[in-house]
């Protein structure tokens, strides 16, 4: 049993599943999309890491390769889609300046020529902005988000600020339209396909050893097994404590080692019954029915069939014939 710490942080859950990856042939392994997990490299294509111009306190990127799915090139113009890009200026810059610093958002996105022609013909004669007010606005949210799945993975959640929670919690950002996507600098570059694809740093772990990452939808935890084998150690635990940390200790690796594998098996199966339930697009209160009534390998009934038997479930309790 691995040592259980007291705060588990994000570097530490990272370092685990990469030496466990290591150790096994196969693992096709699901996680909870916990904002913790989408956490990002330090050199991942994050947008937030870049500054609009060169140098300065931006963190260094990698390379990456400009999308193909980027508009054509104008009539006599260099098509840079499908060409490796770096994000960094090269040692041996004639600027010595540059040489080695990032290269900032502006020059990034100059350099996939067709992207930047395409957003300065739809200025229309306006000035280049590099990041405009309505974008400034809504990355004050996601920066409040983000420190928000910082503190949780530092298990720090005491610490957050007040404000950082309102913020988070604001009015849902409007839908865009098409013209809103040309706004300035920092939205074009944003929505480019390699930067708003980056994967979290778990995933490129995981894959890194050649195996698949999946994240579960959110607040879904009927669908992942190892949810219901935290709970199951969560009951024994609490019928056995007696409220003090040195007995805790001892009793968690046991309460866990309770859980044998049949009963593991069960909770795989019942899993697999609640993902046929949403795939028969079934609602909240016909998925939770069908589970109970149904205890087949991995499926409920045919959506026709529950739905009946949810009817005359709900007829009974009425009092109907």
């Amino acid at each position: 049993m691995p040592k259980i710490h007291c705060f588990y942080q994000f570097q530490v859950f990272c370092k685990d599943v990469s030496n466990f990856a290591k150790k096994i042939e196969l693992i096709y392994r699901r996680y909870p999309s916990s904002s913790a997990h989408e956490g990002l490299a330090p050199d991942a294509l994050n947008i937030n890491s870049m500054n609009i111009g060169p140098g300065g306190k931006q963190k260094p990127l990698r390379d990456t390769i400009i999308p193909l799915s980027n508009p054509p090139p104008k009539p006599g113009c260099l098509d840079t889609c499908g060409l490796p890009q770096s994000l960094v200026y090269p040692s041996l810059h004639p600027n010595e300046k540059l040489a080695g610093k990032p290269k900032g958002m502006r020059v990034v996105l100059e350099e996939r020529v067709s992207v930047w022609d395409e957003y300065i013909e739809r200025l229309k004669g306006r000035r280049v902005v590099g990041e405009c007010q309505s974008c400034r606005k809504s990355e004050l949210k996601k920066d409040a988000e983000r420190r928000i799945a910082a503190a949780e993975a530092m298990g720090q959640e005491e610490t957050l600020a007040n404000h950082d929670l309102a913020e988070a919690e604001g009015e849902p950002d409007e839908v865009e339209s098409e013209a809103d996507n040309w706004c300035c600098i920092f939205k074009v570059l944003s929505l480019q396909e390699d930067f708003a694809t980056e994967k979290p740093m778990l995933q490129h772990l995981i894959e890194s050893q050649g195996h698949v990452c999946l994240f579960l939808p959110k607040f879904h935890c009927e669908l992942n097994p190892s949810e219901m084998v935290w709970g199951y150690a969560k009951y024994r635990f609490r019928n056995a404590s007696d409220g003090k940390f040195p007995t805790a200790k001892s009793l968690v690796p046991q309460c866990l080692d309770l859980c044998d594998t049949s009963t593991i098996r069960r909770f795989f199966r019942k899993s697999w019954r609640y993902m046929d339930a949403y795939r028969k697009k079934l609602d909240a209160r016909q998925v939770a029915f069908a589970v109970r009534k149904y205890k087949s390998h991995r499926r409920i009934g045919m959506t026709a069939e529950v739905l009946a038997c949810v009817s005359n479930a709900a007829g009974s309790q009425n009092g109907l014939p």
